[in-house]
């Protein structure tokens, strides 16, 4: 069957059986409205008989649609909790998982993030320079951060990190563009020479103060 629509304000999305599902624009969740007014034949063009009775519904339907611009579950970027300070040396992905595993201990993302912060070093390493790495999850498991967060380790020796030495690891997850807002804070702390040492150095309090912006 063939439907006209009358709400021409909302975005046609796709056609499921005999309707038509508009998504709402700026809705939170994914507000649908069905408006279906005249039902035609759409092989004969002639009009259905009986006039159908103009309907409207607004569904709930997290589990079909998605848009980018959705608005994530906003929390604090970093917790005291997930500041890490002179930690003992271990492999680089044992490290990953760990701040990984802060990341879902806080609620900023699902466990499948954590296998996509393992698996991008696999191809690209995360080694910033100045003794610093970033890992992060790949663009496939994206949609398992639930908030922007950061986790914190550092270490009393030097970690080797694909040949390089770090002592500062920053597990990210970022929403959308939050994510290239977080790698440019942080590196530009780096980036200072005085503020990495401190970085390096410092107790968990004065690093969590220095990170999260609130020295």
């Amino acid at each position: 069957m063939k439907h006209r629509c009358r709400y021409a304000a909302v975005n046609t999305v796709g056609v499921n059986h005999n309707w038509r599902y508009l998504i709402v624009p700026n809705s939170r969740f994914y507000l649908l409205k069905t408006a279906v007014s005249g039902a035609y034949n759409e092989d004969t063009g002639n009009k259905h008989p009986g006039e159908m009775k103009e309907i409207e519904r607004t569904q709930v339907v997290n589990m079909f649609f998605k848009k980018k611009e959705e608005k994530k579950e906003k929390k604090e970027l970093l917790y005291r909790e997930n500041v890490h300070v002179n930690c003992e040396s271990d492999t680089k992905e044992n490290i990953i998982r760990k701040v990984g595993q802060m990341l879902v201990d806080s609620g900023y993302v699902e466990q499948p993030y954590v296998d996509g912060m393992v698996e991008r070093e696999k191809t690209f390493s995360t080694f910033m320079g100045n003794g610093l790495a970033l890992p992060h999850g790949i663009e496939a498991v994206k949609d398992q951060i639930k908030s922007s967060g950061i986790a914190v380790m550092t270490f009393r020796d030097y970690v080797d990190w694909d040949g390089e030495e770090v002592k500062v690891v920053i597990g990210i997850a970022g929403v959308g563009e939050e994510h290239m807002d977080i790698l440019s804070s942080i590196a530009e702390k780096m980036l200072d020479d005085a503020t990495a040492e401190q970085i390096r150095t410092c107790d968990g309090d004065t690093l969590y103060q220095i990170l999260s912006g609130k020295e």
